[in-house]
Parts: C-alpha cells; sequence; structure tokens
C-alpha cells in the first residue's frame, strides 16, 4: 500500500507544480498500420496548435492554424476538436481538427496526413489552395468515416469529399452521411 500512497502524493505534488493556465488539451493515438504508432496533441493556449509525436520519435509542431479549436460531429463518436481516423481506406489514420481563424468569424477544417516520403503529417489541400477548407466558425460541421464531410450554411448544406490530398465540393445530393448528423 506505501505504493498507491506515494503515487497519490507524487500525482497531488506534480499538480501544484505545473501551472495550469486554463487551456484545452486532447492527445489522440494515430494508427500507421505497418510504421506503427503515432499520436497528437492539440492545444489551444496561444492559438490552436498541434503537436504530433512520430513513429521515429520526433516531434512535428503545426502552429498558426487559428485562434482555438471548434468542435465538430464525427461518425459514432458525436462531437469532438480532434479525431484520427483512416478516412480513404489506405491503413493509416489521417488526423481532422476544426479552427476558428484569428480575426474573423471565418474558421478552417484541417485533415493532416502521414507523408512516407517527407516523413512527416501534411494537410489537405482546399478549394482555394489552402492547405484547409474553408467552413464559417459558426456553421455546424459533419466528418464521416469515409472523408466525406457535411457543412451547414445557411440556406444550403455543402458536401465535401476527401481524395487523396485535395478536398472536392460534391454536388448536392438529398442523403449526405455527414451532413445527417448536422442538427
Amino acid at each position: 500500500m506505501p505504493t498507491r500512497r506515494f503515487q497519490f502524493f507524487s500525482a497531488l505534488l506534480l499538480s501544484m507544480a505545473v501551472p495550469n493556465h486554463g487551456f484545452a488539451t486532447e492527445t489522440k493515438s494515430i494508427d500507421l498500420g505497418k510504421l506503427g504508432q503515432a499520436s497528437v496533441t492539440a492545444e489551444d493556449e496561444d492559438g490552436a496548435r498541434l503537436l504530433f509525436q512520430l513513429p521515429n520519435g520526433k516531434t512535428q509542431k503545426e502552429t498558426g492554424l487559428g485562434e482555438e479549436f471548434l468542435p465538430f460531429r464525427f461518425g459514432d463518436v458525436g462531437e469532438t476538436r480532434i479525431e484520427a481516423r483512416d478516412l480513404d481506406g489506405d491503413g493509416q489514420e489521417e488526423v481532422v481538427v476544426r479552427t476558428k481563424l484569428a480575426g474573423s468569424s471565418a474558421g478552417a477544417l484541417y485533415v493532416f496526413r502521414w507523408r512516407q516520403e517527407s516523413g512527416r503529417f501534411e494537410p489537405a489541400t482546399g478549394e482555394e489552395e489552402d492547405d484547409f477548407l474553408y467552413v464559417s466558425a459558426a456553421a455546424p460541421v459533419a466528418v464521416d468515416k469515409t472523408g466525406l464531410i457535411g457543412v451547414k450554411e445557411e440556406k444550403t448544406t455543402l458536401a465535401y469529399q476527401l481524395k487523396g490530398d485535395r478536398f472536392l465540393l460534391k454536388p448536392a445530393a438529398k442523403s449526405l452521411p455527414a451532413a445527417g448528423a448536422l442538427p
């Protein structure tokens, strides 16, 4: 029993020693198939940033993603701020996050994919050739496990499909799996 007591007091002392600034963090494991495991941590202390722990033990930092992370609906998970799932069936999970862009009402949806050639996670390209998909920060967004993205704008629901390294606008359909989860 002294071990449990020691663990409790160690955790208590650590929690008192590490300042809590009130910013949110969330970590997800990333399955890269035969390459092994990685992880990603979303932090929004001084703006939204991602810290990837790569399979080789190195850290990749992605900063300047926006002011803060925003929630989105992901298939069977429900509402989340970050999700790691295999969206394209290649055996490696992609990382999906949504942020509010600095100083505007615009938002961004990022999908990061592992690139063996560069040894890092790289974002998919949006319609405007940016490394994200523009979505209103106020619009409900849903993503399903096939990479279909539904964005509910004021008068319409837009659908995008992640294909390779790009987001493609899909023609309107009566039944969108991702949009079906939108309020």
